[in-house]
């Protein structure tokens, strides 16, 4: 452990709730109770109802929970105490147990440590992080626990193929008289690698899980139901909607379930001539937005027609894939406009589906997430894939030493993977972008 002492935390949320939960974890877990007017032996898993008193002041009645190392989340012993929710109950417990020789809590130590004590693996370790940071239940549930996680089940797969593989190859490098070095066994184990991680490197890409999601745009000329396709989209009254021209004025963004893939989704400001200054800034936000946006739903009037306006906006977004929507048709009669368009009513649904469709076309999310990767296991899966796919590889088959190195290459990658070799460095970067309490 590269830190012995007991740390301390709020686990719950911070605000207003019916109950906190506070976490202490460390080889004086138990004894830090005992300032609390807790004096008695705890036992393994069990809960208690205790006053909690320090210094001769009553600060709340709390159930405690015990878990004796190893048996408990961090390996550590690990109490945790529910209290009254709000602020003011588990401040002022905190607060007494740091005075009596805690520790406030890092971001992540709580994992950091189950970690290091070797309660999970750091694929593990990852995983919970991004259920913290799930947006929709294929994330979570590609993530639930490691043996239904989709990801750690291939790189375990992936890490025995190759240590067979390499075990006969130094086998038949250290005993040459009773090992025959098989050329055809080699290819054909090497080929069965390079298809196992190609396979986990295209499933990654479209589980690549990152803080750039996806954003989608909804753009396009005032009064042309931007807002009511937004509230359609999320289901649920978000935008102010009005027949008045340049009712939204900002930006408003929320998240959304394409498929099982999350993706920001943005209510932006109608585009016109206007002498409106806030007018004026929205559309700026707009083509400032535009920049990063992976995909713009361009809304025309369809009782109107695609105008001239239409036009001249719909020409400012040639650099991004586009999907252009004629909204209304619930008002507008059918007839053939100059330009290719889905028909919708974003007051009545039609042709959402098909909207939602061609969304999931345009993203390439034709597919649900079977498993989810960060960003350090997609750059280390992309290395490995780029290299074993490489002639380099297979050429080496006619030398088993040689072969023998590159084999050594691709198993310091896994490890990397695995969190088998780790920096210092790595580690704090992983476990930094957790919430404190985790």
């Amino acid at each position: 452990m590269e830190k012995i002492d007991t740390i301390v935390s709020l686990i719950t949320g911070q605000g207003k709730s019916a109950v906190s939960v506070i976490r202490l974890s460390g080889a004086d877990a138990f004894n830090m109770l005992r300032n609390l007017g807790i004096d008695f032996s705890l036992e393994h898993h069990r809960i208690y109802v205790k006053d909690l008193i320090y210094k001769g002041k009553m600060l709340d009645k709390g159930v405690i929970s015990v878990f004796q190392s190893p048996n408990s989340y961090t390996g550590e012993n690990v109490v945790e105490i529910s209290v009254h929710g709000g602020s003011i109950s588990s401040k002022r417990i905190i607060s007494a147990l740091i005075e009596s020789g805690c520790r406030h809590a890092e971001r992540g130590e709580f994992t950091r440590r189950s970690f290091l004590n070797g309660k999970m693996g750091l694929l593990e370790a990852e995983s919970v992080l991004m259920k913290v940071n799930a947006l929709t239940e294929d994330v979570f549930d590609s993530t639930v626990d490691s043996k239904s996680n989709q990801f750690i089940k291939h790189v375990k797969s992936i890490r025995e193929k190759i240590i067979d593989l390499k075990s006969f190859i130094q086998s038949s490098i250290d005993f040459p008289d009773d090992i025959d070095y098989d050329k055809k066994r080699v290819t054909k184990d090497i080929d069965a690698i390079i298809d196992s991680i190609d396979s986990l490197y295209k499933k990654s890409q479209k589980g690549y899980v990152s803080n750039n999601h996806p954003l989608i745009v909804l753009t396009g000329c005032t009064n042309t139901g931007k807002s009511t396709l937004f509230n359609r989209i999320l289901k649920m009254e978000r935008a102010i909607v009005s027949e008045e021209e340049g009712t939204t004025r900002d930006i408003i963004s929320e998240w959304i379930d394409i498929n099982g893939h999350p993706v920001k989704i943005v209510d932006t400001a109608g585009v016109r001539e206007t002498k409106s200054f806030v007018e004026k800034k929205g559309m700026e936000k707009l083509f400032d937005i535009l920049k990063s946006a992976s995909l713009a739903v361009f809304l025309f009037d369809l009782e109107k027609g695609f105008t001239k306006e239409d036009e001249i906006t719909l020409n400012k977004l040639k650099n991004i894939p586009v999907i252009v929507v004629g909204n209304k048709s619930d008002k507008a009669q059918t007839k053939k406009e100059k330009i290719k368009h889905l028909r919708i009513s974003a007051i009545t649904g039609d042709g959402i589906k098909d909207l939602e469709d061609m969304i999931i076309l345009k993203l390439h999310f034709n597919e649900r997430l079977e498993i989810t990767v960060n960003e350090r296991q997609m750059h280390i899966i992309e290395r490995m894939h780029a290299f074993l796919l490489s002639d380099d590889v297979r050429k080496s088959v006619e030398e088993s030493e040689i072969l023998d190195e590159k084999i050594n290459r691709i198993m310091h990658d896994i490890k990397e993977l695995t969190g088998e070799i780790l920096s210092e460095e790595i580690l704090d970067n992983i476990f930094n972008n957790f919430c404190i309490g985790k």
